[in-house]
């Protein structure tokens, strides 16, 4: 084995924080729009905390808002740290880097590791407090409400301007002969009444389904702050549009509730005062109606349509209240 109590002296590369390192390979993978990188380097045992912190850095705060960090990989800051792992440089010593055994001989513990990172993209790559879209981890899933509409609020009616025998053979009508596609307006026959009490008659009502999670919030500003705003905002709708649900209109989002967790934390300022994640349910509910945008504080009344609903002693309060829930996220 070489000597290398001597590598130090030789190390020309230092990381962000000046630990003195020295680099051995790396392999890894790349897809369209991700990667996955293993980065290994040899440091001194006594620095792996460290190290650690350096590619794991805590969250930022500005404000009352808690930003989440990533350590990047070097030359190719759109990587950043996902997992490390350390072993001894001599796989025949121990190490003890967390200096546990501080009276032990110099030939006891071997002073050298081998760190093997795994960089990859991360949605926290350039966060800013006045953005929540960079800092926050935003899942939508689509579905639809079926509303029910009685045959007797319906009417018929037939499209007259197509010549054509079948779908297979379009005529002259609204349908493109040579393309396929719909060309032209259709015309509409007369309306008759629906004399058919067991017509199928069902509107799907697009809503989506919003997961926005938010981690490693300061503990502090989590149950001094962020608590508080979120029991504003239960049960409401929201008052203006929301950037971070790609601006979604006034009334269109209904928060849903929230689950909350604690990020418990290697590092020793967090041991008693661990971070909070919190995972945000938003239902979006966005109908355009007559030129309108329909949200929660609509229903649909049969043989009219889309109508605001209005509830209180006086039928003059929305069914949800409005609030600004981009105050969740001010600085």
């Amino acid at each position: 084995m070489a000597n290398i109590t001597d590598y130090p002296a030789n190390w020309r590369l230092q990381t962000i924080g000046g630990l003195p390192y020295k680099f051995v390979k790396m392999s890894g993978r790349f897809s369209p729009e991700t990667a996955s990188i293993d980065w290994v380097a040899i440091f001194r045992a006594s620095d792996l905390i460290l190290a650690m912190a350096e590619l794991f850095p805590g969250p930022i705060t500005v404000g009352n808002i808690t930003i989440p960090q990533g350590g990047v990989m070097p030359g190719a800051p759109g990587l950043v740290a996902q997992s490390a792992t350390f072993k001894s440089l001599d796989t025949n010593m121990p190490i003890d880097p967390f200096g546990v055994d501080g009276g032990a001989s110099s030939r006891t513990y071997h002073p050298y590791i081998e760190v093997t990172v795994n960089f990859a993209p991360s949605a926290y790559q350039d966060p800013d407090p006045n953005d929540p879209f960079t800092f926050l981890e935003v899942t939508g899933n689509e579905s639809y409400e079926v509303i029910y509409v009685p045959p007797g609020d319906t009417k018929l009616v037939d499209e007259v301007n197509s010549d054509g025998e079948n779908d297979e053979t379009p005529g002259t009508g609204p349908i493109d002969a040579d393309t396929g596609e719909v060309s032209g307006t259709v015309t509409l026959g007369y309306p008759r009444v629906n004399q058919n009490p067991n017509l199928p008659c069902a509107i799907l009502v697009p809503t989506t389904e919003w997961n926005v999670r938010w981690r490693q919030i300061k503990n502090t500003t989590f149950r001094n702050v962020i608590s508080h705003r979120l029991r504003l905002i239960g049960g409401r709708v929201n008052s203006l549009p929301l950037p971070f649900l790609y601006n979604a209109q006034p009334e269109t989002v209904l928060y849903a509730g929230q689950s909350i967790s604690n990020s418990y934390s290697w590092r020793d300022d967090n041991v008693n005062s661990s971070p909070i994640d919190l995972s945000m349910k938003l239902i979006e509910k966005r109908v355009v109606w007559r030129g309108i945008t329909v949200g929660h504080n609509h229903v649909w009344e049969p043989g009219k349509g889309w109508v605001r609903v209005l509830i209180g002693p006086d039928k003059d309060e929305p069914m949800y209240r409005r609030t600004d829930f981009n105050f969740l996220f001010k600085v």
